[in-house]
């Protein structure tokens, strides 16, 4: 269930790996539902042959960008980022 008024990729990306790890430890055929009480909609989330391909090679990509000295880009200073839950992430060594 996403509490945000807009639907995302990154919405579906996520439910996409759940259902990769849920298959990773013998769950057979996952599917995924989001919600969005907000716009009252829902989505099914299935996982393909592609995604099945593509997500191991996504998390090696991420442990070599955290295997980096600096692994995080650098700050961009837009409007919208005071909104994003990741402000203090970002903004730490400021």
């Amino acid at each position: 269930m996403k509490k945000s008024n807009k639907m995302a990729d990154s919405n579906i990306a996520q439910v996409k790996y759940y259902l990769w790890l849920l298959e990773q430890h013998g769950v057979e055929n996952p599917t995924g539902i989001l919600e969005y009480p907000k716009l009252r909609q829902t989505q099914p989330v299935d996982l393909t042959a592609e995604d099945r391909a593509r997500i191991p090679l996504e998390l090696e990509a991420m442990k070599v960008l955290l295997a980096d000295d600096v692994p995080c880009p650098p700050v961009i200073d837009k409007p919208f980022c005071k909104q994003c839950a990741y402000y203090e992430f970002c903004y730490v060594a400021e």
